[in-house]
């Protein structure tokens, strides 16, 4: 297993298109940034780890699952964990 920080709109296309399925760790504190994502995660089997859920201000799970528009993936698999 490996992480990559993507910065290249390319090369993020290109991961998407040719995986099978996706860890995405979300910054539980960053709500601005979950829109960004949001379309890009129609098409992959989703494991999404809710990170930095010890913060005051940190988004819960049913808000990253709003926010990311999970309910709306049709015949997809997906699962959401709260990371401490």
């Amino acid at each position: 297993m490996f992480a990559v920080k993507i910065k290249s709109t390319f090369l993020e296309a290109l991961l998407l298109k040719y995986s099978r399925g996706l860890i995405f760790v979300v910054d539980s504190n960053d709500r601005d940034r979950l829109f960004e994502v949001r379309d890009e995660l129609k098409d992959a089997v989703l494991l999404v780890f809710a990170n930095k859920q010890d913060i005051s201000n940190a988004m819960n799970a049913a808000e990253i699952i709003d926010k990311l528009a999970l309910h709306s993936l049709r015949q997809r698999h997906w699962y959401m964990c709260n990371l401490w």
